[in-house]
């Protein structure tokens, strides 16, 4: 477990970086590289708790065994050296069951599923139209 929650922070980077690549380009920096244009996204991370695949298993509707993720976000325009937007997040498997949802894993690894919805979730605070209201897949002119 210890080693999971290691490589937590570079999963979730990579997680982020596919979800920001939707909003402009986007790349993960390495410990010795600095950003020379545009936002910085940084954070830290309060809880990673994976929970307990078992403890959910039988008694995941009351709670047991929930998958606990709790961080905070700072967005730095990189120019003016100015915190553009800073928040926390909270989530996790909350009252899941052995069957799990979409955006929980019920008897699986939670964490993938907490870092991924994260990651979606720091997306949808940032971008001006994250559903894309108002786009069409098929455009058709009167002639």
């Amino acid at each position: 477990m210890p080693i999971r929650k290691a490589l937590a922070p570079v999963e979730f980077a990579e997680d982020l970086k596919e979800q920001l690549e939707k909003i402009a380009p986007a790349r993960v920096l390495k410990p010795h590289e600095t950003a020379h244009v545009g936002w910085l996204v940084d954070g830290e991370f309060d809880v990673i708790d994976g929970g307990s695949p078992v403890g959910r298993f039988f008694l995941g509707k009351f709670g047991v065994g929930q998958s606990v993720l709790s961080l905070h976000v700072r967005i730095t325009d990189v120019k003016s050296g100015l915190v553009v937007y800073e928040f926390d997040m909270y989530g996790g498997s909350q009252l899941q069951g052995r069957a799990g949802t979409i955006r929980a894993s019920g008897l699986g690894r939670a964490l993938h599923f907490d870092l991924q919805n994260a990651a979606e979730r720091i997306y949808l605070t940032l971008s001006t139209n994250p559903y894309r209201y108002g786009a069409r897949a098929n455009v058709s002119l009167p002639e």
